[in-house]
């Protein structure tokens, strides 16, 4: 949030899709003072074209070495229960990733 309270000018916006807290906090006045906007976006809004425009772009980039996550682990489909577990207790560690072609 200092990033963009720093870069954003007056009536800029801030679109944001996730987020690690429930109940995050917001610095009001000095966001209405710039006359920011916040917009909350969530995939599930998206027009179908569009989500499978970015699945396909993603892809491409991830191929191509352009986008690194960082890996909790990697496990196969027969795998999925531990996959889960982890999924479930790994906030920040990594994604975890289900092979389903092994």
């Amino acid at each position: 949030m200092a990033t963009n309270q720093e870069i954003l000018g007056y009536g800029g916006v801030i679109a944001t899709y996730a987020t690690g807290s429930a109940e995050p906090t917001v610095p009001y006045w000095d966001l209405a003072f710039k006359n920011i906007t916040v917009q909350f976006l969530s995939n599930d809004d998206f027009p179908e074209a569009a989500n499978q425009a970015a699945a396909h772009d993603l892809t491409a980039a991830l191929v191509a070495g352009d986008l690194v996550y960082p890996i909790a682990g990697w496990f196969p489909l027969e795998e999925i229960a531990q996959a889960q577990d982890l999924a479930e207790h790994s906030a920040g560690t990594g994604r975890v990733v289900l092979d389903i072609q092994k």
